[in-house]
């Protein structure tokens, strides 16, 4: 439920595929929201991408931002769209990564968003042998070797594949602001979802965040059905400082997965401004879950939500 006195900041990253299997369109949307007291709404900021990726090469073949980057996004594309994507993104806009931006956001979902949607592939004919490709064993806690996803993948050769439950819908009927425009699915897509909200504290006490994060797949059935999420809740005093964080996980691959969500607790004490390098260099193994890590980052773009609250 949104909130006055706060920030909201939501994000979706659409993914679909051709009829053929090669080539991956993520369409990403994000937008920051401003609740006064009254309860009224300010758009403080919007991002639109639009990425195509060639499965075969895993390579970015096309890729448009706006707000305009003045060209820097051109140096990536032809780049692989997986390994070293995130480290070219901060070569080349180094600020708008430094700033916690929405670009930088969406941008950021690149790799990750290819690598899941290798979950929609799996399901679809005529895709490439690299693209059924299954991650490293001992990434995470959900592929540890001796577990179900790594178990399964050595005897038949691919991942179980799981259908998952029916996700809720994102929009909340009673509030129209709650999240950017958000269109259905098409059948054989994903859709990547974030929604961070941040609430300003009446007295001085610690900044109250919420986390809401998850990825959902329509196969030709038309039902969007849950993949992974996360709810994770947190606190933060004024020095920026995380006092507690609690991981909730709601829909994951593998009973091997829910055991992550206490490596969370790794990062109280932790500055907000050191999440996204502190996550990935430190969270790694098997006691993480990659899909949990991706929404720490997240965490780390709420500066630019102290910033926004501080000066509304």
């Amino acid at each position: 439920m949104r909130r006055p006195e706060s920030v909201r900041r939501t994000s979706t990253v659409d993914i679909t595929v051709d009829d053929t299997g090669s080539r991956l369109s993520l369409h990403g949307a994000a937008r920051d929201l401003l609740t006064d007291t009254d309860g009224r709404s300010v758009v403080a900021g919007t991002a639109r991408t639009s990425t195509s990726v060639d499965v075969a090469s895993g390579t970015v073949a096309g890729l448009s931002v706006t707000p305009d980057q003045g060209g820097r996004t051109d140096a990536l594309v032809g780049l692989p769209a997986g390994s070293g994507f995130r480290g070219a993104v901060r070569r080349e806009l180094p600020d708008v990564v430094a700033d916690g931006s929405l670009v930088g956001l969406l941008l950021d979902e690149v790799p990750v968003a290819t690598v899941i949607a290798s979950s929609l592939l799996r399901r679809r004919p005529r895709t490439s042998s690299r693209a059924l490709r299954p991650p490293p064993f001992d990434v995470c806690a959900g592929w540890a070797r001796g577990g179900l996803l790594a178990t399964t993948t050595l005897a038949t050769g691919s991942p179980p594949q799981s259908v998952g439950p029916a996700a809720a819908a994102l929009v909340e009927p009673s509030d129209p602001y709650a999240w950017h425009p958000v269109d259905p699915l098409p059948a054989w897509s994903m859709r990547r979802a974030r929604r961070l909200d941040l609430r300003f504290p009446a007295a001085r006490g610690d900044f109250e965040i919420r986390a809401f994060f998850r990825d959902t797949r329509v196969a030709d059935d038309g039902v969007e059905r849950g993949v992974h999420e996360y709810r994770i809740s947190v606190t933060v005093d004024r020095a920026a400082t995380i006092t507690s964080i609690e991981a909730n996980p709601r829909v994951l691959p593998a009973p091997e997965c829910p055991a992550a969500a206490a490596s969370a607790q790794r990062l109280v004490g932790l500055s907000l401004g050191h999440l996204r390098e502190h996550v990935a260099t430190a969270f790694t193994g098997t006691s993480t879950c990659t899909h949990l890590n991706d929404a720490l980052r997240a965490l780390g773009d709420l500066n630019a939500f102290l910033t926004h609250l501080t000066d509304y």
